[in-house]
């Protein structure tokens, strides 16, 4: 075998490793945005349930905490 054909399959294989990890780190990040989306969902639902409740707690004294 050549030298430049040698050099060819490794180039290929390496362009071959990148996009699977190309294709992971898609995936990882698509789940991650999905987790985000729901989260906000329920924080923003949180966050109307205690306007609601606005008056029975109050997010400005410390003390509320304790």
């Amino acid at each position: 075998m050549r030298i430049w054909e040698s050099q060819k399959l490794s180039l290929e294989n390496l362009v071959g490793k990148q996009r699977q990890a190309m294709k992971h780190m898609q995936k990882v990040l698509s789940d991650a945005e999905a987790v985000h989306k729901t989260m906000a969902v329920e924080l923003e639902a949180e966050k109307r349930k205690g306007e609601a409740r606005k008056g029975t707690f109050s997010y400005d004294s410390d003390s509320d905490f304790l």
